[in-house]
């Protein structure tokens, strides 16, 4: 009997819970309207707009006439906004000088999309600025519009030129101590120093480029400079063996400290 009276007691129901109704749903938080959610986005492109450290133009995908632009276009460029609102993007000075300008905005019109990874303009100031020049067709409510982003390239151009340059020197240098080394050791093998010195003379106008060549020694007693070989104006090899050219006493102690002296048996 006790082991009846438990298992009545654990099958004992409890309080019976209240079931939800079919087809009610919890209560959904409320959504902005529709008004508000654009007025967020536009004041949000606003902001980036005027913060860009690239400059941006906004121009009628139609007509080509500039819409809008921001504070960096303006300071980059040097032109008021007078002088670019209002007006076709080809017409303005600084893009009026950009060949085919126009006929790249017919293009984009076609293709939606169109790119300068090397652009010239020139600033109100006359300065020479290098740009990419990005353009996209998008469509704004009802009206299309072409977004020009202009993103100054100028110091890296500047870079990059610097190091080509450096690089043409150096390859240009090792060219010549190449072409040095293989002079030195031609000129090693003459045996007299009259053929000595007009081999240099060949040597130098031939291999190193130098259009103007002579080749003069101090004489022993430092009274005088005696030539040897050179080329003319006409680049022909002159005999200047003839030539002395007295040397005042007040500068030859200079060319005996500047000139090691070589005897002429």
């Amino acid at each position: 009997m006790k082991n009846a009276h438990k298992s009545q007691a654990k099958q004992t129901p409890g309080p019976i819970k209240p079931q939800a109704r079919p087809g009610k749903m919890p209560p959904l938080e409320k959504s902005q309207p529709p008004e508000t959610t654009i007025q967020a986005s536009e004041e949000k492109f606003r902001r980036l707009f005027e913060a860009s450290q690239d400059g941006i133009l906004l121009l009628d995908a139609g007509t080509g006439i500039i819409g809008d632009v921001n504070p960096f276009v303006i300071e980059f460029l040097g032109y008021s906004r007078a002088e670019l609102i209002g007006k076709k993007f080809w017409e303005t000075c600084p893009f009026q000088n950009v060949s085919a300008s126009r006929e790249a905005f017919l293009k984009l019109q076609k293709k939606r999309h169109f790119r300068y990874d090397n652009l010239q303009l020139e600033t109100k100031d006359g300065q020479h600025r290098y740009v990419e020049f990005i353009s996209n067709v998008y469509q704004a409510g009802s009206q299309k519009v072409v977004q020009c982003n202009i993103r100054d390239i100028t110091e890296r151009k500047r870079a990059e030129a610097e190091l080509q340059a450096s690089r043409a020197a150096d390859r240009y240098f090792s060219e010549r101590l190449t072409i040095l080394s293989e002079t030195t050791t031609e000129l090693s093998k003459v045996e007299s120093l009259d053929t000595l010195c007009r081999r240099a003379v060949e040597l130098g106008r031939e291999r190193l480029d130098f259009d103007r060549l002579s080749i003069f020694f101090l004489s022993e007693d430092s009274a005088a400079i005696l030539g040897t070989f050179g080329v003319d104006a006409n680049g022909r090899i002159t005999d200047e063996r003839g030539d002395r050219y007295p040397v005042g006493a007040d500068i030859r102690p200079i060319l005996q400290s500047q000139i090691p002296l070589l005897r002429l048996n």
